[in-house]
């Protein structure tokens, strides 16, 4: 028999998997410079040190002379200690992906500009709640730690707009997070989520949600009302059945329920009500 299911094209399928969307915004070019040699040698004009792989028993405290430092990577090193970090006072953005990380350092809550902060990748089972303070901080990638929860602080992250919680073990979200008013992506896959707060509907900012490899069964009427929702990813959730009226998402474009047990006449009646939406089952 011939499948009725609509796949998606090669490309929308693997940004689905990966936990991203095809919208993003290109970054500014900086003035860069690799290692701490080059970077010292241009300290007045260098705006990205990038550091990846470097063991520091300090974060280099030299790092404090470079006034245009914008954007400071140690992707896949190592530091000791980060007391340089509270110096770095027109830093935008912080990688410190994949360095062996169990808490965040006291220091990134002193960043005043702090844009971007990656931590993806760690041992982090605790989040500081001074984050929570950073109403500047608008992209926070979490992805691979082991993470259950995230403090009620972090209801005051008024500029969030992108958050990465990919491979963790969140289990519910914090009351406070409905304050997320300009939040655009969330990625929540492979999570132990069993249901989603009803003032998601509040994010009405949000246009792509990713819930896969949760045990969700039922969505919250507050989904129902997100009028910028584009992509919505449930793989993988006991969702065998959506809400009755999905008038609400009139920009829906992607939605994946594979390995949900959608019986086909949920499926057919999805795709009466979502004729604009691209659905794979």
């Amino acid at each position: 028999m011939r499948s009725s299911c609509v796949r998606l094209p090669v490309a929308a399928l693997l940004l689905a998997a990966a936990g991203c969307f095809d919208h993003r915004e290109a970054p500014r070019r900086l003035a860069t410079a690799s290692g701490m040699e080059a970077a010292l040698r241009q300290r007045e004009q260098v705006e990205r040190v990038n550091l990846v792989g470097g063991a520091f028993a300090e974060l280099p405290s030299e790092l404090a002379g470079m006034p245009r430092l914008e954007y400071l990577t140690l992707r896949r090193g190592k530091a000791a200690g980060f007391g340089v970090l509270p110096k770095l006072q027109a830093l935008r953005v912080l990688d410190l992906g994949e360095t062996g990380l169990t808490e965040i350092p006291a220091g990134v809550a002193a960043l005043p500009r702090l844009e971007h902060l990656y931590l993806d990748g760690n041992g982090l089972t605790n989040l500081t709640s001074a984050i929570g303070a950073m109403k500047q901080l608008a992209y926070i990638n979490l992805d691979r730690n082991a993470l259950a929860a995230l403090p009620e602080e972090w209801g005051g992250l008024a500029g969030l707009r992108w958050l990465r919680l990919n491979d963790n073990r969140i289990e519910q979200l914090p009351a406070s997070a409905g304050g997320w008013a300009r939040l655009q992506r969330l990625y929540l896959s492979n999570n132990r989520l069993r249901k989603l707060p009803d003032y998601v509907g509040e994010w009405t900012c949000l246009e792509d949600l990713a819930l896969a490899g949760n045990q969700i069964e039922e969505l919250p009427p507050g989904l129902m009302r997100l009028p910028a929702l584009r992509n919505l990813d449930l793989r993988g959730n006991p969702v065998k059945k959506l809400p009755a009226d999905l008038g609400g998402w009139s920009k829906l474009r992607t939605l994946v329920l594979t390995g949900c047990g959608v019986s086909p006449e949920e499926q057919r009646r999805l795709r009466t009500a979502l004729p604009r939406c691209l659905i794979i089952f």
